[in-house]
């Protein structure tokens, strides 16, 4: 069953900031613009119909763990209280290659391990029959995300490579800022307010709520705690859920 979950977090005041972890001010901030924007456009979503549907990879399309992120960490000397990718980028250019190389021979290493979510593809097929625009926002590089899509003959949920966005789009921040599913919106043609976000941690669920896009979590041990939109055990309730958001006669 599907349940409607209760959205909005709380920001930081500003004069505890500067004493806050690296990277904090950051999410802090998303963070407000999230619930400000949740709040400012509540009614406005509400009204508008769907046209586009954006996936996380890792846990939502592919199962979770799939990746060994703690070999990742390990491999490129990244400590375990830090953002593997916020990490990476603060290094000098040498030394961000390098890392860059472990993450990706990491993840094309992980490719064994790798498989689809219960029922994905037909969820992607049932979608796309709505006439929906269909995306991904990942943090995996851009080659990890055509070895998928070809390797789990995707490709034809995901016809429009400018929907495609992978850790090396430079255009913006990455989740949990809602850039990256600015930017899908507007190749798409539509709002992001006529997005849903789907994925399996807070970070997918902030970017959506930071954009004004829907959002949908796929439920997991892990993320209990996360408040979404929506909440799935299957992909496949999806379709339910995006045929509720869409106009009767546009079905």
């Amino acid at each position: 069953h599907v349940s409607s979950m209760a959205m909005g977090l709380t920001a930081v005041p500003f004069a505890v900031l500067a004493s806050l972890p690296r990277g904090f001010y950051r999410q802090s901030t998303i963070r407000w613009r999230s619930s400000v924007s949740v709040r400012c456009m509540a009614s406005q979503r509400s009204r508008q119909r769907l046209r586009g549907v954006v996936f996380d990879m890792d846990g939502t399309l592919t199962e979770d763990a799939a990746i060994d992120f703690q070999l990742m960490r390990s491999r490129a000397k990244i400590p375990d209280d830090m953002d593997i990718l916020e990490h990476v980028r603060s290094l000098p250019p040498d030394a961000q290659a390098e890392a860059e190389k472990v993450l990706h021979d990491v993840e094309m290493e992980s490719r064994l391990n790798t498989r689809l979510n219960p029922r994905c593809k037909e969820t992607l097929q049932q979608l796309a029959k709505l006439d929906l625009k269909l995306g991904i926002l990942t943090r995996n590089t851009d080659a990890g995300i055509a070895w998928a899509l070809r390797h789990f003959e995707l490709e034809d949920c995901f016809p429009d490579n400018r929907f495609l966005i992978s850790r090396t789009w430079s255009e913006g921040l990455p989740k949990p800022s809602g850039d990256g599913i600015r930017h899908i919106a507007e190749q798409m043609g539509v709002s992001t307010s006529e997005i849903l976000m789907v994925g399996d941690w807070s970070d997918d669920i902030l970017a959506g709520k930071d954009a004004g896009s829907r959002t949908c979590i796929v439920s997991l041990a892990k993320n209990k705690h996360v408040e979404a939109d929506f909440r799935v055990a299957n992909l496949i309730e999806l379709v339910d859920i995006a045929s509720d958001l869409i106009e009767p006669k546009a079905r």
